[in-house]
C-alpha cells in the first residue's frame, strides 16, 4: 500500500512521505508507464502478441479506489498527451496523438462519419470516455478538444464541400439520416438542432439529393420536383428534376424534401415558360409524341394556375404566345374537301401563326389549325385560348377559301361544298363591315 494523505492533514502540511509518493506516480511512476505502453507497442507490431484495443492498459479513473492514485493518472496522461512516441491506433496505424482526429459523442451517432472521415485520409481514433476524462484531469484536455471533430465541423467542412467524392451508399446514409432528424424534431420548431438542421439543409449551395440513375447528379430540394405531385407529369426522368432511389420516396422524407422546397403542385410563371421551351426542345428533336403529351399536361395546368391568384405580366404572355408550342392539326374534319394546309407545315406553330379549330372549314386551305384532339393539345378552353391571344381569320383569308371552293365547285355535286361554303357565308354575315371587301375580292378581280 502506498502513503496516503490523512484527511486531517492540511494541504501545506503534507507529510513528506506523502509528497513523495505524489511526485514518484506523477514523474517517474507516469514514465515508466508510457516505456511499457511503448513496449507493448513494439511487441505487437512484431508480432509477438495478439491485436489489442490501444487503450487497454491505460489508467482507467472510473476505477480509482482512492484519490492517492491521482498524481498518477494526472502525470499519464500529460505524456500521452505530448509524447512523440505512437501510443494510439488507428485501424493497424499507431499514431501520436496530435497525428489523430477525435470524433466527438455527436459525430458518432451519423451513420458512416467515421468511415468518410477515413476516406479522405483522417486518422481516425474513438477516445473511451474514461480516457477524456483522463486528459480533462490532468489539464490537457483543450490538446485534445484541438483535434476532435464535431458534427457541425464534419459537415460543413468535409461531408457537403466534397458530396461528389463521397459514394452514393456512405452519403445516402448521412443524408436519409439528417432528413428524418429534421424530421423528427420539427416538434420542438424552435429548438437549437431542428433550426441547425433544417438552416443546413436549406442551404442552396449544398445539393445532396440523387436525381440521376448512377447516383452521380445531384439537386437541392429547391431544384426537384415531386415524384408523386401535380407537376410531376410536366417533366422527363432524363431531366433529372426527380429524387431517385426509394430511400428518398418514402412518404415522410417526401415531405421533409418539400417542406425544403421541393416542388409539388405549383410553378412560377416564369417556370410555366422554362416549360414552353421544354416543349420546343423536344420537337427539335423530333420527339414530337413526347412534346405533344407535354403540351397537353401544361395545358391542364394552366387551366388550374389561372384559377390561382397571380397572374402573368403581359410580358410573360407575349413570350409564351413566341413559343412554338401549339400543334397543327394534320387531319382536316370530316366533310372537308378542299387541300389542307396541315398537311404542308412543321407539327408545331406559335400561337400567332395558327387558328382555332372552329376556323377550320375557312381557313383550312390557307393556314394551318389548332389540333385541340386527345392526341394533339386537349380542349383549351376559353382561358386558355384568351391567354396565347389566338385571333379571328383575317377576312382576305375566307374570301380564298370561298374562291377555292367555288373553284371546286365547278362539275362537282351541290352538297360536297356546302360544308365549307355555309360556315363562310355566316361568318360574312357576322362581318358584314367588311361587305365591301368581299365584293372587290369576288368580282373586280379576274
Amino acid at each position: 500500500d502506498i502513503w496516503k494523505q490523512a484527511t486531517t492533514d492540511f494541504y501545506q502540511f503534507k507529510p513528506i512521505e506523502v509528497k513523495w509518493n505524489e511526485s514518484l506516480m506523477e514523474d517517474a511512476l507516469s514514465k515508466a508507464y508510457i516505456n511499457l505502453l511503448e513496449d507493448m507497442v513494439v511487441l505487437q507490431r512484431r508480432g509477438s502478441l495478439r491485436e489489442y484495443k490501444f487503450s487497454l492498459l491505460w489508467p482507467n479513473p472510473d476505477e480509482l479506489t482512492s484519490d492517492s492514485w491521482m498524481p498518477l493518472i494526472k502525470g499519464m496522461y500529460k505524456l500521452i498527451a505530448s509524447t512523440e512516441s505512437a501510443l494510439v491506433q488507428s485501424g493497424k496505424e499507431w499514431l501520436r496523438t496530435d497525428e489523430c482526429i477525435y470524433p466527438d459523442e455527436e459525430l458518432r451517432t451519423l451513420p458512416n462519419s467515421l468511415n468518410i472521415l477515413q476516406l479522405f485520409g483522417f486518422k481516425v481514433v474513438d477516445l473511451p470516455p474514461f480516457a477524456l476524462k483522463g486528459f480533462k484531469m490532468a489539464g490537457v484536455y483543450e490538446t485534445i478538444q484541438q483535434r476532435t471533430m464535431t458534427k457541425e465541423k464534419f459537415l460543413q467542412e468535409i461531408f457537403f464541400p466534397q458530396l461528389q467524392s463521397i459514394s452514393s451508399e456512405l452519403r445516402d446514409s448521412v443524408v436519409c439520416f439528417l432528413l428524418d432528424e429534421c424530421l423528427t424534431k420539427e416538434s420542438s420548431y424552435f429548438s437549437a438542432a431542428h433550426t441547425y438542421c433544417f438552416e443546413l439543409l436549406s442551404n442552396k449551395s449544398y445539393a445532396y439529393i440523387p436525381c440521376s440513375t448512377d447516383g452521380r447528379k445531384l439537386a437541392h430540394p429547391q431544384d426537384l420536383i415531386s415524384p408523386t405531385g401535380e407537376l410531376s407529369k410536366l417533366f422527363s426522368v432524363d431531366e433529372h428534376r426527380f429524387p431517385v432511389g426509394k430511400i428518398y420516396r418514402t412518404p415522410e422524407r417526401l415531405l421533409m424534401l418539400k417542406k425544403l422546397g421541393m416542388k409539388v403542385d405549383d410553378l412560377s410563371w416564369e417556370e410555366v415558360l422554362e416549360r414552353c421551351e421544354s416543349v420546343v426542345s423536344l420537337h427539335q428533336i423530333n420527339n414530337h409524341n413526347a412534346a405533344r403529351a407535354r403540351v397537353r399536361e401544361l395545358v391542364r395546368y394552366m387551366k388550374r394556375k389561372l384559377k390561382r391568384p397571380g397572374k402573368p405580366s403581359k410580358d410573360m404572355q407575349l413570350r409564351l404566345r413566341s413559343f412554338r408550342i401549339i400543334p397543327v392539326k394534320r387531319t382536316p374534319p370530316n366533310g372537308y374537301f378542299l387541300q389542307w394546309k396541315g398537311n404542308h407545315c412543321t407539327a408545331f406553330l406559335t400561337a400567332k401563326d395558327v387558328y382555332e379549330d372552329k376556323y377550320a372549314f375557312l381557313v383550312g386551305a390557307f393556314a394551318p389549325v389548332v389540333d385541340e384532339s386527345e392526341t394533339g393539345c386537349g380542349n383549351m378552353g376559353v382561358e386558355i385560348r384568351n391567354l396565347m391571344g389566338f385571333k379571328k381569320p383575317p377576312f382576305t383569308t375566307v374570301i380564298d377559301q370561298l374562291k377555292a371552293a367555288i373553284s371546286f365547285h365547278r362539275g362537282s355535286p351541290k352538297e360536297t361544298t356546302e360544308n365549307i361554303v355555309l360556315p363562310i357565308y355566316n361568318f360574312f354575315q357576322n362581318n358584314l363591315d367588311c361587305v365591301d371587301l368581299l365584293e372587290q375580292k369576288l368580282f373586280d378581280e379576274p
